[in-house]
This record gives structure tokens, sequence and C-alpha cells, in this order.
């Protein structure tokens, strides 16, 4: 299986990180952040703490009782969130020394419902129909990938991905070729890292969205552009994030 590629936008150097899990020893995660002079770990704050970045798991059916993976977890965020809503979560991540950072913030957060697996998601020790969601933080994940996934969930499990908008047309034919159905397509605004908003693409949500909530001072060639897509029915395509979410039937 080919490896993905990660994008890690809230990431932090090793040595900062390092530092980091070092005063955590002694001091809580969040303090160890929110008192932090390095620019780069103020910053990777927003990242590491954001739950809004799972907001789009309300979209699905309820997780009670259930159990999720997430693959290339960084530090914690989405594993964190999910952990409210799923029995069971698996944090899949390759780099030491976050797996180290994890475990001492949820060990100090008590969130006991967390596994944290040191690894790649092509060497994941799960057998078929062990999730029944799979989420994939920042990865750009090739059809095997995806297939792989689809062997990993249950029936009428879900995956979410997030993309930006040259793929997101190719990610639902990838979706469909590896077996998924139901393919639901939602605006990350502004980004799938710090989304302000979760908006389902297409139907009335999404017009009501930019006729209310989009209305910045914008240049006139970008209002003309903006009312132009608004007639045309797809406003919600210009947007630079994408979230999919896919079922296997």
């Amino acid at each position: 299986m080919p490896r993905m590629t990660q994008d890690r936008r809230g990431d932090i150097s090793e040595a900062a990180l390092q530092n980091v899990i070092d005063l955590m020893e002694t001091s809580s995660w969040r303090d160890v952040f929110a008192t932090s002079n390095d620019p780069d770990v103020v910053r990777a704050f927003r990242f590491v703490a954001n739950r809004n970045r799972t907001a789009w798991q309300y979209f699905l059916p309820s997780g009670s009782g259930r159990s999720a993976l997430c693959v290339g977890e960084a530090l914690g965020a989405t594993a964190d969130a999910l952990s409210r809503n799923y029995a069971s979560v698996v944090a899949l991540e390759p780099s030491p020394s976050r797996v180290r950072f994890m475990r001492l913030r949820f060990s100090q957060d008590r969130i006991y419902n967390v596994r944290i697996v040191r690894g790649a998601f092509a060497d994941l020790p799960f057998g078929p129909r062990s999730f029944d969601l799979v989420a994939f933080n920042g990865a750009i994940v090739p059809l095997s990938g995806l297939r792989r996934a689809f062997e990993l969930l249950r029936p009428n499990g879900h995956l979410f991905v997030c993309v930006d908008r040259r793929r997101s047309r190719g990610y639902r034919r990838l979706l469909r070729r590896a077996g998924f159905t139901t393919v639901q397509l939602f605006m990350a605004i502004d980004s799938c890292d710090e989304p302000e908003f979760i908006v389902p693409i297409d139907g009335a949500p999404s017009r009501f969205f930019f006729r209310q909530f989009d209305v910045a001072v914008r240049p006139l060639h970008r209002l003309v552009l903006r009312w132009t897509a608004d007639r045309l029915g797809i406003l919600g395509r210009l947007r630079r994030s994408f979230m999919l979410t896919a079922t296997r039937p």
C-alpha cells in the first residue's frame, strides 16, 4: 500500500515538542502551551486544543457505544473530541514523541477510552470490520488506503477525510471506486484545521449561509464572481477546504 503524505499545519518542531513533554512532567499540557514564549508552540495550541475540528461528527448518526480510528493523529485533538461520543477510540500515530505527548495528555485529562498505537496505516494491526468510523487527519489518501479503510469499517460505518478544492471532485470518484456510498461534501470555512463553520455544500443550508453570514466587504470583481456562482448554484464549490464523509453499505 502506498504511504500517505501528511499535512500538519498545527505541528511543532521535534525540539519544541520535546521541551513541552519535559515540562509536562510537572505541569498540565494546557498550562505548558498557554505559558510558552515559543511562538510556534503558541500557534500550535490553537490546533492541539481545537475540538471544533471534529464538529463534522455531528452530521453522522450517534457514535454512542461504537469505536473510531483516527489516522495520523499527531497531538490528539481529534481523538479527544471523538472520545466523548465513542466508547473506544484508537489514535494511530507514527512519531514516538507525539505518541509520548498523547499518552501524557490523555492521562492528565483522565481520558481512558483512547488507545494510542504507534505505527503507519499500512501496518495497522486490526482485522476487517473493526471500526464504525475511520477519520484521516490531514492525509492525502490513495485509492488503496480508501479500500483498506473500507475493509476496516463495519457495515453502515463511516469514513471522514478532509481535502482541498482541487481534490474534492476526484475524491468522490475514488470513494465510490473503493466501495463507499452516500458520499457527502461539506465546506470547511476557513480551513479544516480551524473551521469556523462546517456547511453542507448543496441545498438550502449552503445558500442560506453565504447570503446571511458571508457578507464581508470584498473587491468588486470578487462580488461579481460570488453573485455569478450563486446564480449558477456552485457558490459553495469556490471554497478552499472540503470535508467528505462516506458510508460503507
